[in-house]
This record gives structure tokens, C-alpha cells and sequence, in this order.
């Protein structure tokens, strides 16, 4: 019955570091980022590149990624010749591996010409910075 218990204690030990290991030292981490024009109903990147023709009305930065928890979240800033446009907290989804995040014009609006950049932020810090372009 001793041997149960410690087995059962070991067992125990291990199954909560293995949590905090992978709670504290695996972190959350992009391992791909793309500029593209949307993506399928697998999230997977369609029309992958850095230039649009203008009366595109969206684009899509597409991520994928690994070691996310239901408390990951990452902050997505889109800027238009070196000015801030855009800005948004999303919650990154838990059941997936990739995603995609889009920037939009109201109305359906094409976007205008000009240079353009997307960076993604979590933990504090910028880890992504795409340039693209609308000609």
C-alpha cells in the first residue's frame, strides 16, 4: 500500500511540473508570418505576397505558430507611411495552428497607395515586422 501512495505521489509531481515546465519555459512562438490576400477554411495563406494592386480593400498578415495557452494573446498594429492606423488585442486561438488577421477599409473601401507595415507584439516586444505595399 506504501509503494501506491509514492507511486501515486511520484506520479503526481511529475504530471504538475510537466505543466509549470511547459507553462513557464515553453513559450508562445510565431514560427511564420505572411503577407497575404486571405486565407481557406483551413487557415491555411492564399495569394501569398508583398505587393497589392490597388482597389485591393484587404489585406492579411497570416501567422502560424505553436505553445499557446487559452491566455495567449497577441497585439497587431498596422501602420500606413510610418503612422499607426490600426491597433487591436486579439485572444490567439488555442485549437489551431495558424491564423490569419486582416486590415480592412469601411465601406469596402479600396486601400489606399502607399507603403505599409504590420507588426505583432507579444510579451512586450515586436517579434514580427512585415512591409508591404499597395500599387
Amino acid at each position: 500500500m506504501k509503494s501506491v501512495v509514492v507511486g501515486v505521489m511520484i506520479l503526481l509531481l511529475f504530471t504538475s511540473g510537466c505543466s509549470y515546465i511547459r507553462e513557464r519555459i515553453i513559450k508562445f512562438e510565431i514560427l511564420e508570418a505572411l503577407m497575404c490576400e486571405d486565407v481557406d477554411e483551413n487557415m491555411n495563406a492564399v495569394g501569398v505576397k508583398n505587393i497589392f494592386d490597388y482597389g485591393t480593400d484587404r489585406v492579411c498578415v497570416w501567422i502560424r505558430y505553436r505553445f499557446v495557452t487559452k491566455d495567449t494573446y497577441i497585439i497587431v498594429k498596422w501602420f500606413y507611411k510610418g503612422y499607426l492606423v490600426y491597433m487591436h488585442r486579439y485572444r490567439v486561438p488555442v485549437n489551431r495552428s495558424s491564423y490569419g488577421y486582416y486590415l480592412m477599409m469601411k465601406g469596402g473601401k479600396p486601400l489606399p497607395k502607399g507603403s505599409y507595415r504590420v507588426e505583432i507584439m507579444y510579451g512586450g516586444k515586436v517579434h514580427t515586422k512585415l512591409p508591404f505595399w499597395i500599387r
